[in-house]
């Protein structure tokens, strides 16, 4: 079996912010778009081949950098899991219970 490898990778769009025309546009209420929308995107990718998931990964930075968005990543993901079997018992005698954890 091979080995699972995860990257993720977050791109950030903004919209422009709009400017009201004088004071009193601003002071009524009547203008609206304080604040610039943000979109985040947030894309994981998961696959058993390294060298085309680095492919990918770069084909996506290229493309959102080409649009002027803000791009951080890739981000590798730890795919192992560590396993531990314990014994319940403190003191180690009854019966042969343990307990199973993953990190």
């Amino acid at each position: 079996m091979g080995l699972l490898v995860r990257f993720g990778l977050s791109v950030f769009s903004a919209q422009p912010q709009s400017q009201p025309r004088n004071m009193a546009d601003l002071k009524k209420g009547q203008f609206e778009g304080d604040e610039a929308k943000v979109h985040r995107i947030r894309i994981t990718l998961t696959s058993r081949n390294v060298k085309n998931l680095e492919k990918v990964c770069a084909d996506l930075i290229r493309g959102a950098k080409e649009k002027k968005l803000k791009v951080k990543g890739p981000v590798r993901i730890p795919t192992k899991v560590l396993k531990l079997c314990v014994r319940k018992s403190p003191c180690g005698e009854g019966t042969n219970t343990w307990d199973r954890f993953e990190m």
